[in-house]
């Protein structure tokens, strides 16, 4: 897959990164059209963290952002005029438009959202499954402890590292 950051103003540049945390690395940067905001002056950004779109109006900022892990879908569909791209997060949707000549790097770069996306929620299922089977640790750390394997003080000690976890 191919280069997904293109260059912004530098103003433009400078208010996304005041909006980044300091974990937040860009990924995607696309510029396209956001609702009736078609003048260009929008992004599409999408950070290891989560999903933006950035708009410069004449005196202030807007801008719509959600976490990976919250966003359900993902829709692409190809127009005359340029391919949109539409996200379902937490009941909302919004659309974003790329223009024809960002829409081969617009499609490769849903790819990559879309394969960030799956990732994060592969990495949160896992982070429940790892708690839920803690109470299942817990009970084969007491028959270790009934078996004479721990001692009262190794079973307490691993009990506590194993709920603090919780």
């Amino acid at each position: 897959m191919g280069n997904f950051v293109m260059s912004m103003p530098k103003g433009v540049g400078e208010k996304l990164k005041e909006m980044l945390s300091d974990e937040e690395e860009v990924v995607i940067n696309i510029k396209g059209g956001w609702g009736q905001k078609m003048l260009g002056n929008t992004w599409f950004v999408a950070t290891n963290e989560r999903a933006i779109i950035f708009t410069k109006g004449l005196r202030h900022y807007d801008f719509r952002d959600w976490l990976l892990k919250d966003i359900t879908s993902v829709d692409y569909e190809t127009h005359l005029l340029g391919d949109e791209l539409t996200i379902h997060a937490g009941g909302s949707i919004e659309e974003i438009t790329f223009y024809k000549d960002v829409v081969k790097v617009s499609r490769e770069a849903v790819k990559k959202l879309r394969d960030m996306i799956r990732e994060t929620k592969n990495i949160s299922q896992q982070t429940v499954l790892t708690e839920k089977s803690i109470p299942e640790q817990i009970e084969k750390l007491a028959e270790l402890k009934e078996k004479g394997i721990l001692t009262d003080d190794e079973f307490r000690e691993k009990k506590k590292e194993l709920l603090d976890r919780l």
